[in-house]
Formats: structure tokens, C-alpha cells, sequence
């Protein structure tokens, strides 16, 4: 007798829980989407995309959304189709209380722009492939020569140099460019001081940007800046300078 009592107390619990889901979900059915927003969050401020943009990956346009009824809108399905698209990071997609749809999207952020000899697009910090955009254009570091764009090898070795000059205060308002040479050893091309560096190849890549800063750093150097035309890191542990 004592079980029955205890169960009696657990069952009417499941029975209004599942009466309660049941009234939510009979109810949800009932709203329909009253406005959808839009927000692209973009740390590089190069815009690639657009809220056009985002209505073309879900293949729906605003006035296709509002209106329709909220328990027909496949929020998953709409963030894969976002998520498909190469210059997207992640999206996020959900109703607020107001029956409002929110479609937050993140730009991936392009650290580099590749000119290979074959195809021109960036490349993000996870070494992602971004296209070239209608919409704008990224500052950033430009990397071009002799290499087309399916050389894993290159690409892979431009990401390194990059990330070593973008994570640095004193190389990344120095460096504008990087050229790889026929043999893949790599020219940076500065904005300031002898425009050539020949960095050479990626053995000792760390002590190469090193001795390039020891370089920059130098009082004396810095005044005699107009007299050279290229700096070479290619030997080891040295810094040739060649005079114009």
C-alpha cells in the first residue's frame, strides 16, 4: 500500500509535465515570426558580407520568414547553410520572447591575401580559405610570387611568417609584403628602411625576425636608413646590408 502512495505523487507530477509540454507546444504552434534581424559581427572590417549576403546562403528572403509560423522554421537548418559559407566563421540562430528571429553571424578574419599565380583569395588565422569579396577588401599582409595556390608547403610557410610579424609591435607596421621566389625562399618588402629583406628560407625563422628587430631597434641604423637598399637574413647568424 505504502508503494502505491509513493508512486501516486511521482505519476501526477509526469502526468501535468507532459500536459504542460503539450499546452507549450500547442500554443507555440500558434505564433507566427513578427521581424527577423540580421547582426554580422566583423573584427577586420573588410565587410564581405552583407544581410543581402546572408538571405541568399538560407535561400529565403525577410518577407519569406515573417509571418510564417515559428514552429515551421528550422533554426539548426539555417545555421548549416550559414556555416556552409567560406567567409563565415560561426553563426547563431534563435527566437527572443518577442517572436523576433535573430541570425547572428561571424566573419572569419583574414590574416593574409594570397596572389598565387593561379587564383587570388585570403586566408584566415585557422589557415582557412576566404574568397575574394565584391563587398570589400582587407588590409593586410599581401603574399605573392612564383607558387600557385594548391602548394600546401608555401602557403603553409607564409602563415608562419605572417603570424610572426602580425604578433609583433615592431614588425607589423613595418612589413607589407611578402614575394616568394622561384626557388621558395621568401623577399619581405618593408614600408620603412631598405625595402628588401631577403629572408631566404624557413630554417631558423625565429632568429631571422630577431636580428630583423635588432635591426629596426638600432639609433644608428635608423639614421643611415636612406643609404641601403636591401637587408639580407639569409646567412647564418648575420645581417647583410647592401648600399644603394
Amino acid at each position: 500500500m505504502k508503494k502505491i502512495v509513493t508512486y501516486i505523487p511521482l505519476m501526477l507530477v509526469t502526468i501535468v509535465a507532459i500536459a504542460c509540454l503539450s499546452f507549450v507546444e500547442t500554443e507555440r504552434a500558434k505564433l507566427h515570426c513578427k521581424d527577423v534581424v540580421v547582426s554580422i559581427a566583423n573584427v577586420s572590417h573588410a565587410h564581405f558580407i552583407n544581410e543581402e549576403d546572408v538571405y541568399e546562403m538560407i535561400d529565403l528572403n525577410k518577407n519569406q520568414i515573417v509571418g510564417s509560423e515559428i514552429i515551421n522554421i528550422n533554426i539548426a537548418d539555417i545555421e548549416k547553410k550559414i556555416e556552409a559559407d567560406s567567409t563565415v566563421l560561426s553563426s547563431e540562430v534563435y527566437f527572443t520572447v518577442d517572436d523576433v528571429l535573430h541570425i547572428d553571424v561571424v566573419e572569419r578574419t583574414p590574416i593574409v591575401r594570397i596572389v598565387a599565380k593561379d587564383k587570388t583569395f585570403y586566408v584566415d588565422e585557422n589557415g582557412c580559405s576566404i574568397p575574394i569579396s565584391r563587398r570589400g577588401s582587407a588590409r593586410v599582409i599581401v603574399a605573392s610570387g612564383e607558387f600557385t595556390a594548391d602548394n600546401k608547403k608555401v602557403l603553409a610557410d607564409v602563415r608562419q611568417l605572417v603570424d610572426n610579424i602580425r604578433n609583433d609591435e615592431v614588425l607589423l607596421p613595418m612589413i607589407e609584403q611578402i614575394y616568394v621566389t622561384p626557388n621558395h625562399n621568401f623577399i619581405l618588402v618593408s614600408k620603412v628602411g631598405p625595402a628588401r629583406i631577403e629572408f631566404g628560407d624557413m630554417d631558423n625563422c625565429e632568429r631571422k625576425f630577431q636580428y630583423l628587430k635588432t635591426f629596426y631597434r638600432a639609433d644608428k641604423v635608423r639614421e643611415m636608413w636612406h643609404m641601403y637598399k636591401s637587408v639580407s637574413l639569409k646567412y647564418k647568424n648575420q645581417i647583410v646590408c647592401t648600399k644603394i
